[in-house]
């Protein structure tokens, strides 16, 4: 081993953000999210991409299995489309936190 080397047995960490460590894990691993912000987030882009399934639904056939299929694949589609979001967002707040240093 090297001479520099510390083993990490005698380090304490502080829990990392203002979350503490189980949103370490959660952001890490699975789990939910904390982060309020986070989820008024993705439940815009979810309710928005399923408003645009229906109204792509009508646009096509105006009968209620099409506005209910058309809602679901919006649903879907905000859903992933909000990982996105979220991803991009945390890149550009990690950017600005960084700068701050």
């Amino acid at each position: 081993m090297s001479p520099d080397y510390q083993s990490p047995k005698g380090q304490h960490q502080k829990a990392i953000g203002d979350l503490g460590a189980p949103q370490a894990v959660f952001d890490t691993v699975a789990g939910p999210n904390l982060r309020l912000r986070d989820n008024l987030i993705q439940l815009g882009c979810v309710l928005a991409g399923g408003a645009m399934g229906v109204v792509g639904a009508m646009l096509v056939e105006r009968t209620a299995i099409s506005l209910v299929i058309g809602g679901l694949i919006g649903f879907v589609a905000g859903g992933i489309i909000s990982g996105a979001v979220l991803g991009i967002y945390r890149g550009v707040m990690g950017v600005k936190r960084m700068a701050k240093k």
